[in-house]
């Protein structure tokens, strides 16, 4: 009873400070929420997935995105994924065609892209893209104002007013290029998702300074 007590007011605690951690099992991650990414890429990518899925994409603009579902003909669900249109890492990197997210499990994503690629069009490729991110997890109450007082607005929006499942490029001094925020809650409260280049070595940077300060 006690052990329960205490795991209760640690959750209770947690819940109210909110949490801020590295995720999944790969490179010392939290052993939680082990998300992996599909790629959706070509010009056709939109209307391939817009037929393939559960809600729209086809008429998603630059930023927006949605929950999602890959169900079978008779309608069971197969897999259920959040789905964003990425916008430019930066002004200067302007795609060539349409970028999708898909963001589910990560022993999910060959067996999704495996179903999909079934009836992929030329103009349309999928591809894992789980190995080139880390991730980054800010969830709770407070996550907006957190977030919005270490990273600023992001292109001039506030954090709180981010639609969810809304997806952003975090561009400001001594970030790396290409780190993207997903508006997108784990836990039931406010939440954000930071999908950061694994070849920027920014979540070992970020762990060797925790280290620094923790006590001896």
């Amino acid at each position: 009873m006690n052990n329960y007590k205490a795991t209760l007011d640690l959750a209770r605690r947690a819940r109210s400070a909110g949490l801020f951690a590295a995720i999944g099992t790969q490179r010392d991650g939290l052993g939680r929420a082990d998300l992996g990414i599909l790629e959706g890429t070509g010009p056709d990518a939109a209307k391939f997935l817009h037929g393939q899925v559960t809600n729209a994409v086809e008429a998603l603009k630059t930023g927006e995105g949605n929950l999602n579902a890959r169900a079978t003909r008779t309608g069971a669900l197969t897999r259920i994924f959040s789905l964003h249109y990425l916008p430019p890492a930066s002004t200067e990197a302007r795609p060539t065609s349409p970028i999708f997210w898909l963001i589910l499990e990560r022993d999910g994503v060959a067996g999704l892209k495996e179903d999909l690629n079934k009836f992929c069009f030329d103009d349309a490729q999928l591809a894992e893209a789980s190995e080139r991110y880390d991730w980054l997890l800010l969830q709770g109450p407070q996550a907006p104002e957190v977030a919005e007082g270490v990273f600023g607005e992001l292109d001039g929006q506030a954090w709180d007013a981010l639609p969810e499942y809304s997806a952003r490029a975090l561009n400001m001094p001594g970030l790396p290029p290409g780190v993207f925020v997903l508006a997108r809650s784990l836990t039931g409260d406010a939440g954000f998702l930071l999908a950061i280049p694994r070849e920027s070595e920014m979540l070992d940077l970020i762990r060797a300074h925790r280290d620094e300060k923790r006590p001896g």
